[in-house]
């Protein structure tokens, strides 16, 4: 029962992210460690998930689905993208490992704004994260139109300041 809009939610689900598509008003997604992207529409929950990646996400302790952020055309373009931890090799990744950081990018669904289009999965960047912590997990996109992403020290709080490493950073790229 969600009598507080996505607040219960959050709380049932272990929720990582909430976010709201560019410019729309009636959509909010709740993102889930589990894997899970819940919707809801003028606050109330949606049956079907926005994007189910169950299969591909490894969620336990800090890892998870951890983020979700829409291309700044979304309305347009479709685009948005996950940063999530994965449970290992896939279609997507078949040399990946269990533990690997990964973004990807994903489109809605041309014929239902409700859900996400599975088969527009491109992976967009990947990398090793062999700690079970320290993943990092947020995105946003700048003014400039680049993603920014933040990758977790990987239980070593040196990585941060070492530069020839991604961990402990704020990277950026065009997706």
């Amino acid at each position: 029962h969600l009598t507080d809009g996505w607040r219960t939610l959050a709380l049932r689900d272990a929720a990582t992210d909430v976010v709201a598509p560019p410019g729309d008003t009636s959509r909010l997604l709740v993102v889930q460690q589990n894997g899970v992207v819940s919707l809801l529409v003028d606050g109330v929950l949606q049956p079907r998930p926005f994007l189910d990646l169950r299969n591909v996400v490894v969620a336990d302790g800090e890892k998870g689905l951890l983020s979700i952020a829409f291309a700044p055309d979304y309305a347009t373009s479709g685009l948005f993208y996950v940063f999530y931890v994965a449970l290992g090799p896939d279609a997507l990744d078949p040399s990946g490992q269990r533990g690997d950081i990964r973004i990807v990018e994903y489109k809605v669904s041309a014929d239902n704004p409700d859900v996400a289009d599975p088969a527009s999965a491109r992976l967009v960047y990947k990398t090793s994260h062999s700690a079970g912590n320290h993943n990092g997990g947020w995105m946003a996109f700048g003014p400039d139109g680049d993603l920014y992403f933040s990758i977790g020290d990987n239980a070593n709080g040196s990585n941060a300041q070492t530069l020839a490493n991604p961990f402990g950073k704020i990277l950026r790229i065009d997706p």
